[in-house]
């Protein structure tokens, strides 16, 4: 009952927003001040942020056969600033908004699942005072220093433990990264975690373990010209972490915000000059779900990098309402500061001809919840 008034309630409310022209009352949603960094409790939810990720990817394996299982899956909280229309509150029916992304890929198939809460926002729940999100049997939390990922895609899901192996890193001043003026967030890493736990294919339950990455990201990340990002992350063969992250606007260019950097077992940070590198895509997708023609295979060069990077399926596209990213594993061979490379890597990308913040009532959800490819 509290779910068919809910859904009914957001409807209407919605509704009076898009056809009756009415007067708004708003609130700005502001960037994360000068000077902040991160805290070790800020894993929880913040209400002030317009946008939210906990993001995990994790390259898993058979503990008894070595199959490979590649692991993406992410959390994301949004916040509009529209607070009420024709005097009519609306913000208590779409605030925060919820959407939950996993994607698992096996050898043979890959099990995408999105959770959506959409039109009715009690369909996912959090703590306010440590992280603790669920989304309907979906999970991802911290307990005693480790983070908890639970998650599934039809008959095939997994539940699993991350574990430190080393200390967080920070990107930016102490973990506050500013896009653009007006526009900045908070952002921590944890890189090459002990990943141990269950995945359930549909006919038996195994026991995988791996190395995984957990990101949290919060503030103020997307403003008016700002089109999405590209972002390249691998664990080198001497130990250390290498994030690549290129913001974009104006059909893929980059833009001043991006940044590199190598993180140490220490959790120190060296910054690379991400000005005199230079990311080529050399081949395309087109999807027929969005329109979007997303990158899928890139060329990286720059000092000490000589790199070229294929995604390892074509089609990786996911939805994250209310737009779609491009996310999973990919092969990642050249030379990078005087190692040889051939390995996996992990991509990311957001807003390829698709724009980041679509109005809210032209957004559709994926054709399938569940979806095998």
């Amino acid at each position: 009952m509290r779910k068919s008034i809910s859904s009914l309630s957001t409807l209407a409310a919605l509704f009076l927003v898009a056809c009756v022209p009415a007067p708004l009352k708003t609130h700005r949603l502001s960037a994360i001040e000068q000077g902040a960094s991160v805290q070790p409790a800020d894993h929880a939810p913040h209400s002030t942020a317009q946008t939210e990720w906990w993001h995990v990817h994790a390259e898993l394996s058979d503990v008894a056969t070595g199959e490979p299982l590649h692991l993406f899956g992410a959390f994301i909280v949004e916040r509009t600033q529209l607070d009420w229309a024709l005097f009519v509150p609306v913000a208590p029916f779409v605030n925060p908004f919820h959407s939950a992304v996993l994607k698992l890929q096996t050898k043979d198939e890959t099990h995408v699942a999105h959770q959506v809460a959409f039109p009715d926002r009690f369909a996912a729940r959090f703590r306010g005072d440590g992280l603790d999100l669920r989304h309907g049997s979906w999970r991802i939390a911290a307990e005693e220093g480790t983070v908890l990922y639970r998650a599934s895609a039809g008959r095939q899901g997994v539940d699993l433990r991350l574990t430190p192996t080393r200390p967080a890193a920070h990107p930016g001043e102490n973990g506050r990264v500013e896009l653009r003026p007006g526009s900045a967030h908070l952002w921590e890493q944890m890189e090459q975690m002990d990943v141990q736990g269950r995945w359930h294919d549909g006919k038996q339950t195994r026991w995988v373990e791996g190395t995984g990455f957990f990101k949290h990201q919060w503030g103020r990340l997307y403003d008016q010209g700002f089109d999405g990002f590209q972002w390249f992350s691998a664990d080198l063969p001497d130990g250390r972490s290498m994030s690549l992250a290129w913001l974009l606007e104006d059909g893929m260019s980059g833009v001043p915000g991006s940044m590199g950097f190598l993180s140490s077992a220490s959790g120190e940070l060296e910054e690379l000059s991400i000005e005199q590198m230079r990311v080529t895509p050399t081949n395309h997708w087109r999807s027929a779900r969005s329109g979007s023609k997303w990158p899928t295979a890139w060329t990286i060069s720059g000092p000490e990098l000589d790199l070229t990077v294929e995604a390892l399926q074509e089609n990786q596209e996911l939805w994250v309402f209310p737009t779609s990213i491009y996310a999973g594993p990919a092969h990642l061979q050249g030379s990078a500061f005087g190692q040889d490379i051939d390995q996996l890597c992990f991509i990311e990308q957001v807003g390829a001809r698709a724009p980041l913040l679509r109005p809210l009532l032209k957004s559709r959800p994926p054709r399938a919840l569940v979806e095998v490819r």
